[in-house]
Formats: structure tokens, C-alpha cells, sequence
């Protein structure tokens, strides 16, 4: 099983959420309905940030580490890294439909 570690920004907020899950699709699936209270604070999210990682560990010490960095410059230094899978950000809702074709295979 892989897991991710995940940025998403907000325009109108001028705030990024960063999370960690098993279940990528399910977990922006989760957002794009406002279940989790930070991100029901706006619609306009978007997956800025995406990093397949091998365990529950590895995900929760990244996600740590870019909590930890606080500053944007950190930020986008990450969103820029060579590792980050999202070439163009993408709001949520977007990335939960592209991954439903992927699922009927």
C-alpha cells in the first residue's frame, strides 16, 4: 500500500492545507464535500502538492517536516520539487474525477 503526503491552496484564503493519506482519492473526495472544517472554509482548493510515499511513517515525518518549515519560500519550495506529482495545480474536485476513470479498470 502507498501512501501521500498532499498540499492544497486556497486563493481566496490565502492558505495551504497539508495532509497525509492511505486513500488519496477518498481523502480529496472527503475535502471536496466540506467534511473536514478547515477546508469547508472556502470551495476554491487546489492540489498543489502530491508525493507517493511506501509507508504510514515515511508520509507522517514528510507532512511533518513541510508543517514544521512554516515558511511560503519552504512551500513552494516543495511544490517545485522534482517529486511533486501535480504538474498544474487542480482544484479538488477536478483531481477526484480524474481519478474515477482510473478506478473502473
Amino acid at each position: 500500500m502507498m501512501f501521500h503526503v498532499y498540499i492544497l491552496y486556497s486563493r481566496s484564503l490565502d492558505r495551504h492545507y497539508v495532509g497525509q493519506t492511505g486513500n488519496i482519492d477518498e481523502r480529496l473526495r472527503f475535502h471536496s464535500t466540506h467534511s473536514t472544517p478547515y477546508t469547508a472554509k472556502t470551495n476554491d482548493w487546489q492540489l498543489v502538492f502530491l508525493e507517493r510515499v511506501a509507508t504510514r511513517k515515511a508520509a507522517m515525518t514528510l507532512e511533518r517536516r513541510i508543517k514544521q518549515a512554516k515558511s511560503r519560500m519552504a512551500l513552494a519550495r516543495y511544490i517545485a520539487d522534482h517529486r511533486n506529482s501535480v504538474i498544474t495545480a487542480t482544484s479538488i474536485s477536478e483531481a477526484v474525477a480524474m481519478a474515477e476513470p482510473e478506478k473502473r479498470r
